[in-house]
């Protein structure tokens, strides 16, 4: 899966940010035009477990391996002092996406659901985008549990995204709990496309493959929701491996 949308990714020259859960990559438009397709990562619990991180800065963690991040780090600019604006996920998520401090905005928890009863709507960056003639796609987790996309609009605000279909996942998902691949054994033999994750990816690249003829003309905003590392830890077997 990663090394797909690395692929993808490598065809354009990218500047990398990150949050504490996110990466946002600014791609140049293949066709030429002066402003940008957008395509943002936002990685749940992704912390500092990157590889050029670790080299890079005091504060990494040595034992991550992600050489596809390493790679898209090379191509641009990473900034490695930057930090959460709460230490969880609703909080910190409407905060990026709004530009909105959770003290501002009365959003401290997770409790606090939905998030759109403290960020107004037109306050997204990806209303900001649209209101500036940018087509806006996502799936996965981007806001908090924004997983149904456009068909659980208390998690989102419908209107501010062009297509954000719900996700996908295999069966077996539904059976593993937070613990599975943690503290308890995995049981499950799981496949790359039972996994939200693999699906989610599958779609930014279809998106990442149209041309502007596909998108009358206008540029792109894509956001790419992934949700490992966040428990579960279970995935394929072969990974482990």
């Amino acid at each position: 899966m990663a090394s797909r949308l690395f692929g993808i990714l490598s065809a354009f020259v990218a500047i990398t940010v990150h949050f504490s859960f996110s990466i946002i990559s600014a791609v140049a438009d293949d066709e030429g035009n002066k402003r940008p397709n957008i395509l943002f990562i936002p990685v749940d619990d992704l912390n500092n477990w990157i590889g050029y991180f670790s080299k890079n800065t005091p504060k990494g963690n040595a034992q991550s391996m992600t050489p596809n991040l390493d790679r898209l780090s090379a191509m641009g600019l990473s900034f490695t002092n930057a930090h959460a604006s709460a230490t969880i996920c609703n909080p910190s998520r409407a905060a990026v996406w709004s530009g909105v401090r959770a003290e501002t905005s009365g959003c401290y928890d997770n409790k606090d659901h939905p998030w759109t009863s403290f960020i107004k709507e037109g306050l997204g960056l990806n209303a900001h985008f649209k209101e500036n003639g940018y087509m806006t796609f996502a799936r996965g987790k981007t806001y908090h549990s924004s997983q149904q996309g456009k068909e659980k609009p208390l998690t989102c605000y419908v209107d501010e995204w062009d297509e954000y279909p719900k996700i996908k996942q295999g069966d077996v998902i539904k059976y593993i709990t937070d613990r599975v691949g943690f503290t308890e054994p995995l049981l499950y033999d799981i496949q790359d496309d039972d996994d939200p994750d693999w699906h989610t990816v599958d779609y930014c690249h279809d998106k990442l493959m149209e041309t502007t003829d596909d998108r009358d003309g206008k540029p792109f905003f894509l956001a790419c929701g992934i949700v490992k590392p966040h428990m579960p830890w279970a995935v394929p077997q072969k990974y482990y491996d």
